[in-house]
């Protein structure tokens, strides 16, 4: 994922990819998202804009893959369960606040 720096929305896809042990590649547009990524195994990072730090992690992806994110990834970024999402959407009646 690749956005603008200072770039807010994500679009459920980082939720999207740790749900379903997908390894990230993500850029460093957002700071706390790149807070709690840093430092991940599965998850690599680079310089939000930077085409040549991308590449170089492509470059590496093509002969050593990321791990997938282990069960508790969700759990340590504070993403909700499938089923905490399930009861978020059905308590929140259209139009009241969320």
């Amino acid at each position: 994922m690749s956005r603008h720096r200072g770039g807010r929305k994500e679009s459920g896809l980082v939720t999207d990819a740790l749900r379903f042990g997908i390894p990230l590649v993500c850029s460093d547009h957002h700071h706390d998202l790149t807070r709690q990524l840093t430092g991940r195994p599965w998850a690599a990072l680079f310089p939000s804009g930077d085409a040549t730090q991308l590449a170089d992690i492509l470059d590496r992806l093509a002969d050593q893959r990321l791990p997938a994110p282990d069960p508790d990834a969700s759990a340590a970024l504070d993403v909700p369960t499938p089923q905490d999402q399930v009861v978020f959407l059905v308590n929140h009646q259209q139009g009241e606040p969320r």
